[in-house]
């Protein structure tokens, strides 16, 4: 083989190796920004369901590994209750907009938070992993 189709294919084989190493760091470093949320990342909360007219009591649960997790009941004019959950890195504070038209409607709503999110203790998320623990506990809660 010709001397410089050598060093060509062994230019472009380094190349697409730091490339290919290249990625894989960043990938690596996105995904792992994807699944922790530390405290110091957290927003305070900045409203309560009393914002939106509903009276509200402070409530928490301990779940069945020993995580106490915190969370807003909004009293039931009906006899019925809905749980209310927030998404992906946010909190309690999310689903308020939506807990005032069930209240206005008759229903008590519960504002849960999940672990790594809000005022809980964690800093994975396990996308349902062991969130379905949190779940759980606020489902009881309710019965």
């Amino acid at each position: 083989m010709k001397r410089w189709l050598k060093i060509t294919l062994w230019t472009v084989g380094g190349i697409l190796l730091l490339v290919f190493i290249a990625l894989n760091v960043v990938g690596y470093q996105k995904g792992r920004e994807m699944v922790t949320f530390p405290m110091e990342m957290r927003e305070p909360l900045t409203e309560t369901p009393a914002d939106y007219g509903m009276p509200f009591e402070e409530v928490s649960v301990t779940t069945e590994d020993g995580l106490t997790l915190a969370g807003w009941y909004v009293p039931s004019e009906n006899g019925a209750a809905i749980i209310a959950m927030h998404g992906y890195q946010d909190d309690r504070e999310d689903p308020l907009r939506e807990a005032m038209y069930l209240h206005r409607n008759g229903y008590g709503v519960l504002l849960g938070s999940l672990r790594t999110h809000d005022v809980n203790p964690g800093e994975l998320i396990t996308f349902g992993h062991e969130e379905m623990h949190d779940f759980e506990a606020w489902y009881q809660y309710l019965l």
